[in-house]
């Protein structure tokens, strides 16, 4: 004997809520998966930072011992260096951040998501405008200016140079990685939170 409409019903909205909430379990075990390699990756970048900012400082302390005795300092050069690669890379990054990670999150988690979550991109378009005013103040032309007050240590400066872009490269890859990752994060808690049975009786 066939079961009762109401009976049926009740099999099929349960099969339903079954492939809901295994959807959604898939869903959280890949962030959950994603969110965990990412923290890995960001300790390791954050020793790459500790590991480039120690040898700036020291290649800094060199300089500036050679310089000590004329009364000069290198400081300005590597303020003004780093600025330079910070704005550099700052916007390199965040249009990266704006052009694929956020239209590409959009799209796989879109049933999650609201037009509030447009804020991840406003942030984002905040900080670009912040690197491009950086850049237009650090120039490579004015920092180099301030290089070639100091002939003597050329060669060092060069090396100094190389040093400070490699920090501030691991720097923004650490900001870059940083905020996919409380993106994802906040993706996460939507999903747990998300009733999908609830939007299947609206739809």
């Amino acid at each position: 004997r066939a079961p009762r409409p109401s009976l049926l019903y009740f099999n099929v909205f349960l099969l339903l809520v079954h492939s809901f909430s295994q959807d959604k379990k898939d869903v959280l075990k890949k962030l959950n998966s994603t969110l965990l390699s990412m923290e890995n990756s960001l300790l390791k970048v954050q020793q790459n930072i500790q590991n480039t900012d120690h040898e700036v400082k020291n290649s800094t302390k060199r300089i500036n011992k050679v310089l000590a005795p004329h009364g000069r300092t290198i400081d300005e050069y590597v303020k003004c260096k780093t600025n330079e690669f910070k704005a550099e890379e700052g916007l390199s990054t965040n249009t990266k951040f704006l052009k694929e990670f956020i239209p590409g999150t959009f799209r796989v988690y879109r049933k999650y998501l609201t037009d509030e979550d447009i804020h991840w991109k406003n942030a984002a378009e905040e900080r670009k405008a912040k690197y491009k005013t950086m850049a237009l103040e650090h120039t490579s032309e004015k920092c180099d200016e301030l290089a070639d007050q100091f002939p003597e240590a050329f060669v060092e400066i060069q090396e100094l140079k190389d040093q400070i872009y490699e920090r501030q490269r691991y720097e923004l890859q650490y900001d870059y990685m940083f905020y996919k990752f409380f993106v994802l994060l906040d993706i996460y808690r939507k999903v747990q939170a998300f009733d999908e049975t609830r939007e299947e009786h609206e739809q």
